[in-house]
């Protein structure tokens, strides 16, 4: 697992900036693996329309790559660092 991006808001807005560092608060932190940038930008089947997105704009603190974050089980510990 690699962290991509860590971003945070100086308000309580939906998208985050990219940041050098973060710190975190316990269950106040949401991940997002970048592969779900890819998927969203791809055109849908069903005429959907795709979507440009970049670290931070799901409102997620922290992105990810090569964890299936999906799969974790309620309660898992991640460690950053």
């Amino acid at each position: 697992m690699s962290v991509l991006s860590v971003s945070l808001s100086t308000s309580h807005s939906f998208a985050k900036s990219p940041t050098a560092y973060i710190y975190l608060l316990a269950n106040q932190v949401s991940l997002v693996d970048a592969s779900l940038f890819a998927k969203l930008a791809k055109p849908s089947s069903q005429g959907l329309p795709s979507f440009q997105l970049s670290p931070g704009s799901l409102g997620e603190n922290i992105t990810t790559s090569g964890i299936d974050l999906g799969a974790l089980a309620e309660g898992t510990r991640l460690c950053f660092g």
